[in-house]
């Protein structure tokens, strides 16, 4: 099951590759991202004792990877469909920032061959061939990268053309050529910039704009549209999600003995073999909510600074317009800076729609996620129960400041906090072995050590607010033993003060540091990147090395000598083996082609250069 692997083999793609490749073995397909985000939560197990410093990193590698492999192939059914959206959102979605740096670089790379072509002419080429066609690429190169309309069509192909020979002419084009590569790469982004700039300037003067889009209008479509599937994506989830929560309200009460625990019920909803998985289906349908939630607020975001880089894009082409009116020209430095404000502008709105077109992937994948295929039948019944059905929610009663040491805020309407724990209620995750539902900033918000706690109800804000830092170390214990609850109730920052050294090689949610090469220059002289071990600065090392070589040619133990060559070496060549042909006769026969054998003498201890062949070879008419 595992391969044993050498000390430079010690990295966490191996470990990575080698979890894939035995679930499939096994019949479980997982990607990248998911056997990562197993071994993140492997690490934080306490039972596991990764955080101890005194075991073998070596003999851990092979544990963690056993672990990993164990805790996918034993998850199934919702276990296996929430740790699937987890990884996902986590990992493969990553952030906006991971997200436009991958875009970049995949159009990057698909642009490349063409960049390599402009950035390998050099000087010595044909003047008056490579000017013509290196502008020509020039213009592809630029009009591929800006994402402005299509270089095949003449339109946008002559606008690009016109705008860039108003910025690179004959002269320039020459300089161009000379430049190193390095200094090149960094042209082509300079002129983008200012092609850019060029071409949105004469849109905003009806001069031009073939093969640009109305980007601010299309987001804008694209916002209200998949704004709208949100809403009905989040709406079919808290329809089921609703009755769910306040059926686990009734399947737990307040001992009334003693107020620090949660007893189960008496008018229990649930049947006895239907708790665990009600819990784990109502984890899943939370998870769901929080990601999608969190894509509606991006998305809010990205409307209000789309109103602003569009009112910013419009008084910045405007006020081009007054300063360029009537005059014949303007210097470079002063409408470069202009042009290069515009690029930034457009290029904001290209990011945008890269992530919109991430968002609706993202949602598409969440609610695949959301379908649970078998539901017993008493939790399909008391999802598909009418909210008449339960208790209407009470909430006359609030948090009261006097009978709580912390800090109580009682939101208004358009106040919006943001909660700890995922926006769900501590004391029931932790009373309730995992029973999460979603706190009620109505009844007030606790403030405690600058972060604002929100709870279902007033008895386990009380509860909460008697020892905050108890119950926050027990729900961090707990998380630690139920890893599944970690990107739920948002506590990956303080679960990864519990991870062991081990885990700096396989980060969560971080990128691969490779290695590179460094050359550090001082005052007196450069270090170099590479030192070779073999090196000799010395010219009485380099002479007596030449020494010993010439000794080796009056050597009795060298095995060949030639003239090329101080030392003995292999020749290898490619022949064709040598085929047995049969042929069927009246009798049976067979022939074969003599292999060839040539006999050298006289190549040992002799001083002359003289070699001896006999040819040993025999003839095809001797037969065998």
């Amino acid at each position: 099951m595992f391969h044993f692997w050498s000390q430079q083999q010690k990295s966490h793609g191996l470990i990575l590759n080698e979890i894939r490749a035995t679930c499939q073995a096994k019949g479980k397909n997982i990607t990248e991202a998911m056997a990562k985000f197993t071994v993140a939560n492997m690490l934080v197990i306490p039972k596991h004792k990764f955080y101890d410093n005194s075991r073998d990193p070596y003999q851990d590698i092979i544990r963690i990877t056993n672990l990993a492999i164990k805790d996918i192939m034993s998850k199934s059914g919702i276990k296996l469909q929430m740790m699937k959206a987890q990884a996902y959102f986590s990992l493969d979605f990553g952030g906006q920032e991971q997200v436009l740096e991958e875009h970049a670089k995949l159009y990057d790379l698909y642009i490349q061959p063409l960049k390599k072509q402009i950035i390998n002419v050099m000087p010595n080429d044909p003047i008056q061939n490579s000017t013509k066609v290196l502008f020509r690429q020039i213009i592809l190169y630029l009009v591929l990268s800006s994402g402005m309309g299509d270089p095949s069509q003449p339109d946008v192909y002559n606008e690009a053309e016109c705008a860039l020979a108003s910025v690179l002419s004959q002269e320039d084009l020459l300089k161009f050529i000379k430049l190193t590569r390095y200094k090149k790469s960094l042209e082509l982004e300079e002129m983008n910039k200012l092609l850019v700039g060029i071409r949105l300037f004469n849109n905003m003067r009806r001069l031009g704009g073939a093969g640009i889009d109305d980007m601010p209008q299309l987001l804008t479509k694209a916002a209200f549209s998949m704004e709208t599937i949100l809403n009905e994506s989040i709406g079919r989830i808290e329809c089921k999600l609703t009755p769910l929560e306040k059926a686990f309200e009734m399947e737990y009460e307040w001992d009334s003995k003693n107020k620090n625990f949660l007893l189960r019920s008496k008018r229990s909803p649930f049947g006895s073999n239907d708790v665990k998985l009600a819990k784990e289906l109502l984890c899943l349908w939370q998870q769901i909510s929080f990601y999608l939630n969190v894509i509606k607020q991006n998305i809010k975001t990205h409307l209000t600074e789309l109103e602003n880089v569009k009112e910013a894009l419009n008084k910045r082409l405007t006020s081009l317009i007054e300063h360029t009116k009537c005059k014949v020209a303007i210097e470079t430095s002063v409408i470069y800076p202009q042009f290069r404000k515009v690029f930034k502008y457009w290029k904001t709105f290209q990011e945008m729609l890269i992530l919109y077109s991430v968002y609706n992937k993202l949602l598409k994948t969440m609610m695949q996620y959301a379908k649970v295929k078998t539901i017993p039948k008493w939790v399909l019944k008391i999802v598909n129960r009418p909210l008449d059905f339960f208790e209407e929610e009470t909430i006359g009663e609030v948090i009261s400041q006097q009978l709580v040491l912390q800090d109580v805020i009682y939101p208004e309407n358009n106040e919006v906090y943001t909660l700890e724990m995922g926006g769900f209620c501590p004391t029931y995750a932790l009373l309730a072995e995992g029973v999460v539902l979603k706190a009620r900033p109505q009844i007030g918000i606790v403030k405690f050590a600058g972060k604002y706690y929100g709870f279902r109800n007033v008895k386990a804000a009380y509860f909460f607010c008697k020892n905050p830092d108890l119950v926050i170390k027990q729900i961090v214990d707990m998380v630690r033993t139920k890893p599944e609850y970690i990107e739920l109730l948002q506590l990956r920052t303080a679960i990864n003060q519990f991870t062991y050294p081990f885990a700096a090689g396989i980060p969560f949610n971080t990128k691969v540091l490779t290695s590179s090469d460094k050359s550090v220059q001082t005052d007196i002289h450069p270090m170099p990147s590479i030192i070779d071990p073999k090196h000799r600065s010395s010219t009485w090392q380099l002479k007596e090395d030449a020494c010993q070589l010439a000794n080796i040619l009056k050597m009795r133990t060298h095995s060949m000598q030639t003239d090329l060559s101080h030392f003995a070496y292999d020749i290898g060549t490619q022949v064709n083996l040598p085929k047995a042909v049969e042929v069927q006769t009246m009798t049976d026969n067979y022939t074969n082609t003599p292999k060839l054998q040539n006999f050298l003498y006289g190549l040992r201890g002799q001083k002359e250069d003289n070699q001896h062949t006999v040819i040993l070879t025999r003839p095809v008419e001797e037969g065998f």
